[in-house]
């Protein structure tokens, strides 16, 4: 998804807005990690961050803390983690910079 897309998306937040502390975010390497292992959490199917936008949007939230979903990034092999955790790091941080000019964190 390009940057103007995504801005384009994200309606300003208000204010008052609410600050969702529980969110969950379903970075592309970890979605492929859970589906190969076959634990990909079915609430999550369809994830995407536009929808994810429009559902803060719809529910008045300004502001949310990320983390990925159960299991994390743990699967017995240390580098797999590191690398996997790495990833979903930079996910989160690129889709941070692209959409906190329209005043939406994720």
């Amino acid at each position: 998804m390009s940057k103007s897309s995504l801005a384009q998306l994200a309606k300003p937040a208000p204010q008052d807005g609410w600050i969702d502390v529980h969110l969950h975010l379903l970075p592309p390497a970890h979605a492929d990690v859970l589906t190969q292992k076959k634990l990909f959490p079915k609430p999550l199917t369809g994830w995407t961050v536009e929808k994810t936008i429009a559902d803060m949007d719809e529910s008045g939230v300004a502001t949310a803390m990320n983390s990925i979903v159960a299991p994390g990034v743990w699967f017995g092999d240390r580098e797999q983690a590191r690398h996997l955790a790495r990833e979903c790091h930079e996910y989160g941080a690129k889709l941070y910079r692209t959409i906190r000019d329209a005043s939406v964190t994720l």
